[in-house]
């Protein structure tokens, strides 16, 4: 709330994407959503994957988890512990 108060102090909104002059209308356009998360993972500079190939074992044992009947309760809590850190 102390965040979101000082955008209101500092530019008179509560939005904190008005200090990099957004514009209104300005939102989500959910057909980037695909390319931003290849990106995210791909990009050679940045990218997840290429300096942390770790995650690629990790959803390989994701994916055994979601087939053996009797694992997918942990894995459903496992989502649920990691969900809200990705989003």
């Amino acid at each position: 709330v102390l965040w979101l108060g000082s955008f209101y102090v500092m530019y008179g909104d509560v939005n904190p994407t008005v200090a990099y002059g957004y514009s209104q209308g300005a939102e989500l356009d959910w057909l980037n959503v695909p390319r931003g998360l290849l990106g995210l993972s791909f990009d050679q500079e940045y990218g997840l994957l290429p300096y942390s190939p770790i995650f690629v074992a990790s959803l390989l044992g994701a994916w055994l988890m979601a087939r053996r009947r009797e694992m997918r309760g942990y894995l459903i809590g496992v989502m649920l512990v990691i969900g809200p850190f990705l989003a």
